[in-house]
């Protein structure tokens, strides 16, 4: 089955409200230890980590009404136009520096995909949860392609060099700059030339089949959920040096 891409609608911190972002962003939810997740809770009281994770003692109808809160406060925007999103990604391990590229976009839950480990109960239906009362993915995937497979990527970065990035900033020694590809003709180009490309999810196995699970429970309600049957994706080429 061919993989089907599409733009999304991103949501985002108000640029307006905040100005710096490493108080508020965080690492994806399963690599958050205990001691580190009360560190993000205090760093800001919008830093990410009050929505990704529910809190002890506390339940899943809260957070999601906390997200909604956000929305409804300006805290977290929407874009109005669709777009793939290309990220940038430099760091130095040693004396080397090291860069890595892709994107960000919407991955149908029904392409053709390839897992490489097993998940388990426990944190399927946290997620699970999570998708339930927020009605939102909060989280990409990261899904991976051969690296030979990079030219059309790569063409659209070359393009974009001497534009500014839509977002730019850097947290713990990472550079991260994040351009906005809404231009018709580039979303079609990079729809096209994913459409046979095999894809590998290296992680966020749990999120997959939860957002599929969710699909499947709720399909019924395609005019109710937007994008309901596609799930956010990082895309990136496999590099064995990162």
């Amino acid at each position: 089955m061919k993989s089907k891409l599409k733009p999304f609608l991103a949501l985002h911190y108000n640029p307006r409200l905040f100005k710096k972002l490493k108080d508020l962003v965080c690492p994806p939810y399963d690599i958050i230890t205990e001691e580190e997740e009360r560190a993000l809770r205090k760093s800001s009281p919008y830093n990410f980590s009050h929505i990704l994770l529910k809190e002890d003692g506390s339940s899943y109808q809260e957070l999601g009404k906390r997200f909604k809160q956000w929305l409804k406060k300006g805290i977290l925007i929407e874009e109005r136009e669709s777009a793939f999103y290309l990220t940038l990604q430099e760091f130095k391990l040693g004396s080397k520096t090291f860069k890595r590229i892709g994107f960000l976009g919407l991955l149908n839950l029904d392409a053709s995909i390839f897992p490489h480990e097993k998940t388990h109960s426990t944190p399927k239906k946290d997620r699970y949860q999570v998708i339930k009362y927020t009605q939102a993915n909060l989280s990409p995937i990261f899904v991976v392609y051969p690296k030979k497979k990079n030219e059309v990527i790569t063409l659209l970065f070359k393009s974009l060099k001497n534009k500014p990035p839509f977002i730019k900033f850097r947290h713990k020694g990472i550079l991260y700059q994040i351009y906005k590809i809404s231009q018709p003709q580039k979303i079609r180009k990079i729809q096209k030339y994913f459409e046979n490309i095999p894809l590998f999810i290296a992680d966020g196995h749990h999120r997959f089949e939860t957002a599929l699970k969710f699909f499947r429970k709720n399909k019924h309600k395609l005019n109710k959920f937007r994008d309901l049957d596609y799930i956010l994706t990082y895309f990136s080429p496999q590099d064995e040096n990162l």
